[in-house]
């Protein structure tokens, strides 16, 4: 199955939901050699799909054609897909996709966005592990980072990596309620039937990270005290975070949050500080 869904360009999360009725449908780019092969795999899976290239999409021309696919267990919900998104429809496209509506409207009332940290601006309670998509690009990427996106792409579209999210959608808040729902069930999808990749992707998420955009951070393998974070490594997967950095506080234990500055140290031990900028970098505390 997993195969399949690589030829797809689908996530295991996304096929599970759709299966389950969770999710009405599925919408992934594709490149033109992948296509047949495609249609192929989603015949296998019993799932439906429509293509479409598109030159421009939202009101923007693009600089190269993008083709979509549209999946979903009825022909019908993906042609819908495809027009809503033709008509430049983002609340109803993002209804299909089986968003929450108050995540949809956060979405569009803040766009274009640095959309983690409003997500984390508008928390009550504490940022819930199960709405962390930190590793997902698909929706916040803003013009001036698709660039940079597109330059590092292998690293970001590596298999051990697109895959750790719970929620796809951007939450309107990091402790959103509907989306912690969805967050719950795709876990106890994935433990059903990929139990191992659950347990990767809890591992990986319900751990506090310090947070400067959306392709720099660092995962720490630790708990957050009020201003202070207590680890015993970090989690290495790649960012685009300067190796001094990286390595600074890959060689401390505990980090001090101060309003212009972050201390590093070991044990007692200060061994660099990191400069804060409008409270850049942020500490998200994902539990």
């Amino acid at each position: 199955m997993l195969n399949e869904l690589n030829i797809c360009g689908i996530d295991p999360q996304s096929y599970l939901l759709l299966k389950k009725g969770s999710k009405p449908a599925i919408r992934v780019g594709l490149v033109k050699s992948w296509i047949e092969d495609a249609k192929k795999s989603a015949h296998k899976l019993g799932i439906k799909i429509v293509i479409k290239e598109f030159k421009q999409i939202y009101g923007q021309n693009l600089k190269d054609p993008k083709i979509n696919a549209y999946y979903s267990l009825d022909e019908k919900l993906c042609r819908k897909a495809l027009q809503t998104e033709e008509e430049g429809d983002r609340e109803k496209f993002g209804q299909l996709l089986g968003y929450p509506e108050c995540c949809v409207d956060n979405f569009i009332k803040n766009l274009p966005s640095e959309y983690t940290l409003i997500s984390l601006q508008n928390v009550k309670t504490k940022p819930s592990f199960y709405c962390n998509n930190l590793f997902v690009f698909d929706s916040k990427l803003r013009d001036f980072d698709i660039p940079i996106y597109y330059k590092n792409l292998e690293m970001f579209d590596n298999h051990d990596v697109r895959n750790l999210f719970l929620v796809r959608h951007i939450p309107c808040s990091f402790d959103c309620e509907h989306s912690i729902r969805i967050g719950k069930m795709t876990l106890k999808l994935l433990k059903d039937n990929f139990p191992d990749l659950a347990k990767n992707i809890v591992n990986v998420l319900k751990r506090p990270v310090l947070y400067w955009n959306y392709f720099e951070w660092v995962i720490l393998k630790g708990h957050r005290e009020d201003d202070i974070i207590k680890y015993d490594g970090i989690i290495d997967y790649e960012s685009l975070i300067k190796k001094d950095i990286k390595n600074m506080i890959a060689g401390g234990n505990n980090i001090r949050i101060k309003d212009e500055k972050i201390m590093v140290f070991n044990n007692k031990e200060k061994i660099g500080e990191i400069p804060r900028k409008n409270n850049i970098p942020v500490c998200i505390d994902f539990q």
